[in-house]
């Protein structure tokens, strides 16, 4: 897994605007919702489809790129986009566990009270939803941004391998997290968690 390094940006280009930025992931969700996987189109579609919650990701996605236009070097800008990146991937998965697991019904309860204990379950579940929307719409931008704007290869094998990597340790946690007090099937796996996070710690530090 290679990882490249900021010094394989050419010195003399620059810093990128939040200008920039903004168009970028503009044409970036356009093409998705124009040829994107089926899925894909879907979350980008019903963002761009409802004019509230488009300003709302507009909103959010500006402050995210706003701190990463902030830096005026090329170095400190990729190292932002890579840790921006890095967070959308943490932000949406609960949301992923909750798709990819949707017989949990009896359980939802459970984890929404685990990640948003003053909330109501279906509060917390609307706002997840709302949440993966955006992020996963900001996260397709980030790394289109960060792989072709600013052509730094990490956004594209180091990245994905990431993502998942810590999807099946989220999953993993999720899991754990729902079983019993006497479920001893997830012990295994249970005792393989903080491995798994030192892992990715050593992922995330090699990638910023």
């Amino acid at each position: 897994m290679a990882i490249l390094s900021g010094e394989a940006v050419k010195e003399k280009e620059q810093a990128i605007s939040l200008a920039q930025l903004m168009e970028a992931s503009w044409r970036r969700l356009s093409a998705v919702a124009r040829a994107g996987s089926g899925f894909q189109q879907q979350v980008v579609t019903r963002v761009l489809e409802d004019p509230a919650r488009w300003r709302k990701w507009e909103a959010e996605h500006n402050g995210l790129m706003s701190g990463i236009a902030a830096h005026r070097e090329v170095t400190p800008q990729l190292t932002a986009m890579r840790s921006t990146a890095l967070g959308l991937i943490h932000r949406k998965a609960l949301f992923e566990f909750l798709r990819a697991n949707q017989g949990l019904n009896q359980q939802r309860r459970q984890l929404m009270a685990l990640f948003h204990a003053r909330r109501r379950t279906s509060e917390a579940l609307l706002l997840e939803h709302t949440a993966y929307l955006e992020c996963a719409c900001s996260h397709m931008c980030s790394t289109h941004v960060g792989a072709h704007l600013m052509t730094d290869g990490t956004f594209q094998e180091p990245i994905e391998y990431y993502e998942t990597q810590y999807t099946e340790y989220f999953q993993s946690f999720c899991r754990c997290a729902l079983a019993g007090p006497g479920d001893q099937s997830l012990a295994a796996e249970g005792a393989l968690l903080p491995y798994h996070r030192y892992d990715l710690k050593q992922q995330r530090q090699a990638i910023l």
